[in-house]
């Protein structure tokens, strides 16, 4: 059980976030101009920006199991009377979006892309998806996902999901979901207001 650590879940996601943008890098893939932590249930909108950004879909509750063992992705029913058994289930996405992927063009007598240029694009954009996938994978398996320390040492589990890609105008890109398992937390209790405040 983890005392106060306020910041915990946006240093996980900008630690997810910045091991991304250095797989990127080391395999010689481009790196977008925006790399930030986004708000809000969805990814941002694809308006052609080049970027890559992580953002939770939602926090959900969820319990220790008997033996110590966590009843991690499962949400649980009730409330148990001790904040130490309650632990934060966050859904979240990493997203990648490249601009310029071949659309209609502003000409009337050869308005669509050709199969060639569709794909190279497409071809560029599954090696995006080979290089996060396994690269990712292989830095969480290493143990340097997170850094070394007592501030990361009960984050458990970092489940990762599906791989979905989106298209959007001249836009394309991965969705890529995760499960962040992060500690239960007991902070100290406010004091009870008093009677008529």
């Amino acid at each position: 059980m983890s005392g106060p650590q306020p910041e915990l879940l946006s240093d996980v996601l900008n630690h997810i976030l910045a091991a991304a943008e250095t797989c990127l890098e080391t395999c010689d893939r481009p790196i977008p101009d925006a790399v930030y932590h986004h708000h809000g249930p969805r990814r941002p909108p694809a308006d052609c920006c080049d970027f890559l950004t992580v953002h939770v879909r939602q926090i959900r509750p969820t319990t220790d199991g008997e033996g110590g063992q966590s009843a991690f992705p499962a949400s649980f029913i009730g409330v148990p009377n001790n904040c130490g058994q309650i632990m934060m289930a966050v859904d979240a996405s990493l997203t990648l979006n490249r601009p310029c992927f071949p659309t209609l063009k502003d000409d009337k007598a050869d308005p669509f892309p050709t199969p060639a240029e569709m794909q190279t694009a497409s071809d560029e954009l599954a090696i995006d998806a080979r290089v996060l996938w396994c690269c990712l994978l292989a830095t969480q398996a290493a143990g340097n996902l997170f850094p070394p320390g007592p501030d990361f040492a009960d984050l458990c589990d970092v489940v990762w999901g599906n791989m979905l890609p989106f298209r959007g105008g001249g836009c394309a890109g991965w969705e890529w979901e995760f499960t962040l398992n992060m500690p239960a937390c007991c902070w100290p209790a406010p004091p009870v207001p008093a009677s008529g405040s």
